[in-house]
């Protein structure tokens, strides 16, 4: 089979399985179930005879490959959620020894020798890369099969001469990608929506909106039914809603009764917008309320009152405590609560600090990142720490500092089903692919 035939095959099954009717919220808990049930019968014969969470040109990415991530929980039947209960994250494994199926070191540089910034996995062993002809311009995007070691799919992606924001947002979907850049024109600000498929070509120009002198960028962007979305803002949610345009192109419109929404990943909308650190107050739900873009359903958090913001993911909500006004302390600390949407599995976290802390979502809707600061030959060696809500493990990785003690910033995005997690080493990256975490 030729390799075009086989990115295809590929791009073709990918997009039909992203379209097909989503899972039954709790049916992987209902197939654990019943494999528990049989068991325990199999045993009782003999004896007559014992985990889903994260910026101008940052790689904020909705992946083919995390597409398949259930449905949030329903929402809890009782009037009030359960409670938070205190709990410490065990003494952190190192990660490539406490999940080694997940963890791959590579170069920095393509067969070539070009270097390259990676975007998301595709699969298991496709990795979406930019290349860039500037300071964060990509110029290309290219498919690196991991395990070949060699790239396919060669994308262009075009710069207008006024362009003010380059190729942003990579979002992957249906086959294609996405993305969107800003041009100033006339003191005219337009945002543009591009797209290109996967097995490669030309980028084009896919939508055009004209914003007057306004200084909005898009916040997010997915793909999904054949369709792009995307919001505006940064944060606080965008009482404009959520803009969507055919991948075929034409003029952007807005998906109806979605004032307040804002995009998560898709088919996920949710409202009011996230919170940046030290903002909110208790009380306050940043994507409590959750809208599927497929049925138009609708579901509402319930969740502990904190004395701070809660900001939810697909499936899990993490709050933080509103920070005085007069800043005296380290403010990033403790405590971190956590709660499932449907008001079950609170806990209070002490002792972290998180790590970015907005917009406070879990890495691949599973994961929470914070830091840990230690030393090592008498010089700051921090460690960037991922705890597992769902195992109650923490996987931590020594982040590599400057002479100054500065560290490049590490893998959490915005979009809670990316499941990449990348640590920039000299002349490798480390990759951490959260999907394969058991």
């Amino acid at each position: 089979m030729t390799d075009e035939l086989t990115e295809a095959l590929r791009a073709t099954l990918q997009a039909a399985a992203q379209d097909a009717p989503a899972p039954q919220p709790d049916l992987l808990q209902r197939v654990e179930r019943r494999h528990r049930s049989r068991r325990r019968g199999r045993a009782g014969l003999a004896a007559v005879a014992a985990l889903a969470v994260i910026g101008g040109s940052g790689a904020v990415v909705s992946a083919v490959g995390s597409k398949d991530a259930p449905d949030p929980a329903q929402p809890a039947m009782r009037a009030t959620p359960g409670p938070l209960t205190p709990a410490a994250p065990p003494e952190p494994v190192p990660l490539e020894r406490l999940w080694p199926q997940a963890v791959r070191t590579v170069p920095d540089r393509l067969p070539g020798g070009r270097r390259y910034r990676p975007i998301t996995l595709l699969d298991d062993t496709r990795l979406l890369v930019a290349t860039e002809s500037g300071f964060e311009k990509t110029d290309q995007l290219l498919t690196y099969d991991l395990d070949a070691r060699r790239v396919t799919g060669a994308i262009r992606v075009p710069v207008p001469s006024d362009a003010v924001v380059f190729p942003s947002d990579f979002s992957v979907g249906g086959g294609h990608v996405a993305w969107w850049i800003k041009r100033r024109t006339a003191g005219r600000s337009v945002i543009e929506i591009w797209a290109a498929p996967l097995g490669g070509g030309e980028g084009r120009r896919v939508a055009a909106m004209d914003r007057g002198r306004g200084q909005e960028d898009v916040r997010l962007l997915t793909i999904g039914g054949g369709k792009i979305y995307w919001s505006m803002g940064e944060w606080g949610g965008s009482p404009e809603g959520v803009y969507e345009v055919p991948l075929s192109g034409g003029p952007a419109g807005k998906v109806p009764d979605s004032a307040g929404f804002q995009v998560l990943a898709w088919p996920w909308i949710g409202a009011p917008g996230p919170s940046e650190f030290g903002e909110g107050k208790a009380g306050d739900r940043y994507h409590g309320t959750l809208r599927d873009l497929r049925t138009g359903r609708t579901q509402t958090a319930a969740l502990a009152r904190i004395p701070g913001p809660w900001n939810c993911g697909i499936t899990w909500c993490v709050g933080y405590r509103t920070p005085p006004q007069k800043r005296t302390g380290p403010e990033l600390e403790s405590p971190v609560y956590l709660q499932r949407r449907d008001g079950t599995q609170g806990r209070v976290l002490r002792g972290v600090t998180p790590f970015p802390p907005e917009p406070g979502l879990l890495a691949y809707d599973r994961f929470l990142a914070y830091t840990l600061e230690s030393r090592k030959d008498g010089r700051p060696a921090p460690k960037i720490a991922l705890y597992d809500v769902q195992t109650g493990k923490v996987g931590a990785m020594e982040l590599p500092t400057a002479k100054d003690g500065s560290y490049s910033v590490p893998g959490p995005v915005k979009e809670p089903y990316d499941r990449l997690f990348t640590i920039d080493r000299k002349d490798s990256y480390v990759l951490v692919d959260l999907a394969k975490i058991r």
